[in-house]
């Protein structure tokens, strides 16, 4: 492909994090207490406050043959690999995946920085979450400024502070903050908190252009049954994006802040219009409660009156509310090249769809996303394909790619 239009910018990569991330760019007075990577009888292991984690090799095989893939535990301190953490490693098979740019998630850390959640010493979770900023925005996509979208993480247990960080990070160049599909599966208030919990951090992503990126598997929603096979748990992830997508469209949040953009990672599209068919369906049917006693409401829908209090059936949405327009106005979807789906475009549009490899996962095309993609939308105009393979992603992140002739490309 030596033509800049079949090359394609991937809204959700992932990196294995390398070692020296924690040791480089953490503040002098954490160090000593800062994640690192330790030998426990020939594993290699992150090691935090006491507690070791392996990252399986299935986090790092596109490319390989699947009779190669190794669920075997990574060793932390090979050479580094495409899927670890040097950038000049990744450029080189962004190249030949045809990829111009990449926004990428932690791999140690979790998608949304939920390693560093479950920490006693919040202090000390709160320098990790910094210093690995520090190092996505100062070191890795600093290396490649325009190849690189820098994804933040921010303390999820306290708004204000996630507030602050998100401030921070916009101010060095971030472009996005990682966020959970559902927060009370995490122990954290619900997007519908009465005391609105999140409004300091979702103001200062707004005040600051930061989307948030929600990643499938930042949740512990689940409804599989404890003796179902594993190869289960891969398609009931999925599901995580349809419960986030439709408690954001509830929680009112995104009508507060009109600004606020979300951007669900690895989510498909095939699965949205029946969702956005439903709601809009809800809401016609249900209208009748909008006059409906506050004490009958409740049972009427769930038998649990308590922890929704004096709200109505339709929560904090107004009268005249359309899933549609809201979807159009704040959120964004993103599929897999090569996934399937993509007859959802005739009823979404083409505004708010963009597309991803899911390097170095099991799922990615590597090294032939961006025919997988070429091919996912040969039915569609150059300017539609444009929107889905960079435009929408350079709009939505603000961000500007590198150009055809830096990469010495047609």
């Amino acid at each position: 492909m030596s033509n800049y239009k079949d090359w394609m910018i991937s809204v959700d990569d992932h990196v294995v994090e390398p070692p020296h991330v924690w040791q480089r760019h953490m503040s002098p007075k954490y160090r000593d207490r800062a994640p690192k990577v330790v030998c426990d009888d020939g594993v290699w292991k992150w090691e935090l406050e006491g507690k070791r984690k392996v990252i399986t090799g299935l986090v790092a095989v596109a490319g390989t043959p699947s009779t190669e893939w190794d669920p075997m535990p990574m060793n932390l301190n090979a050479p580094p690999s495409a899927g670890s953490g040097d950038p000049k490693v990744r450029l080189a098979a962004m190249d030949e995946d045809h990829i111009i740019a990449s926004l990428i998630f932690p791999t140690y850390a979790n998608s949304c920085g939920q390693t560093f959640l479950e920490t006693q010493d919040k202090d000390l979770g709160l320098a990790c979450i910094r210093a690995y900023n520090d190092w996505m925005i100062d070191e890795w996509a600093a290396s490649a400024p325009d190849r690189f979208i820098p994804l933040a993480l921010v303390p999820l247990w306290d708004a204000g502070l996630a507030a602050e960080e998100a401030r921070r990070a916009a101010a060095k160049g971030a472009k996005s903050i990682s966020f959970t599909e559902n927060p009370s599966s995490i122990g954290l208030p619900s997007l519908h908190d009465k005391n609105r919990y999140w409004d300091p951090l979702f103001k200062a992503c707004a005040d600051n252009g930061l989307p948030l990126s929600i990643h499938l598997g930042t949740s512990v929603r689940r409804m599989m049954a404890p003796d179902a096979p594993l190869i289960e748990g891969a398609s009931f992830m999925a599901l995580g994006a349809v419960d986030a997508f439709v408690d954001w469209m509830w929680s009112g949040n995104l009508l507060r802040h009109p600004d606020l953009k979300i951007v669900l990672s690895e989510s498909g599209i095939g699965w949205v219009p029946p969702i956005l068919q439903r709601m809009r369906r809800d809401l016609h049917r249900w209208r009748w409660a909008r006059t409906a006693k506050t004490d009958f409401e409740g049972d009427i829908l769930t038998g649990d009156t308590a922890s929704r209090g004096e709200r109505s059936v339709f929560g904090d949405i107004p009268d005249g509310f359309d899933p549609l327009e809201l979807f159009r106005q704040s959120i964004f979807i993103s599929a897999i090249a090569g996934d399937t789906g993509w007859e959802a475009l005739d009823y979404l549009g083409f505004d708010n769809v963009m597309i991803e490899t899911d390097f170095p996962h099991p799922d990615a095309e590597f090294p032939h996303s961006a025919a997988a993609a070429q091919r996912d939308l040969a039915d569609r105009t150059t300017d539609q394909r444009a929107k889905i393979l960079r435009d929408n992603a350079c709009r939505v992140y603000s961000f500007t790619p590198a150009s055809a002739s830096s990469l010495q490309i047609g």
